[in-house]
């Protein structure tokens, strides 16, 4: 689940954002949400293929990231364990 969450939050949250911001950047304007729909038409247009690298390694950005969510939970969860059991 944390995979899929991860390739999810990847594609569609951080990829449009960081494009987005890219090309408010270039472009040298104030207002950079207009830019937001652009990027969203321009992350699912698999016919270039420096697109379908950028979403593959978006993609490994977004699961790393939520597997270390996940990780980091696991570990709190162990930790509260050992607590409770030595009282």
């Amino acid at each position: 689940m944390a995979i899929l969450t991860g390739v999810l939050f990847g594609i569609l949250i951080m990829q449009p954002l960081v494009l987005s911001l890219q090309m408010n950047y270039l472009q040298g304007d104030e207002n950079w949400w207009k830019y937001l729909p652009e990027s969203y038409q321009e992350i699912f247009n698999f016919n270039d293929e420096n697109q379908i690298l950028m979403n593959l390694l978006f993609a490994l950005l977004g699961i790393a990231l939520a597997l270390m969510v996940a990780v980091r939970k696991r570990i709190f969860k162990l930790k509260r364990r050992s607590k409770n059991s030595r009282r």
